[in-house]
């Protein structure tokens, strides 16, 4: 999976924030259940990788399924 464009938090930030569309909710939900398949496949490697300049903004979910962080 490759995805191109803006920032991670844009698409994956808190589901908390008031005004976010229930659609939008759905979404994540479901890029977190098709990340949490790919990485219970044995034998295979994997790399995720999200820029942002917010990471505090993110969903708490999202971040815990990201082994390393970086923050410079």
């Amino acid at each position: 999976m490759q995805g191109k464009g803006g920032r991670v938090d844009s698409m994956l930030g808190q589901r908390t924030r008031v005004g976010e569309h229930e659609a939008m909710r759905k979404i994540k939900n479901e890029f977190m259940t098709h990340w949490d398949g790919l990485m219970t496949k044995s034998g295979e490697c994997i790399l995720v990788l999200a820029a942002t300049n917010r990471p505090f903004d993110l969903d708490e979910a999202i971040i815990r399924r990201f082994e390393r962080r970086n923050y410079s």
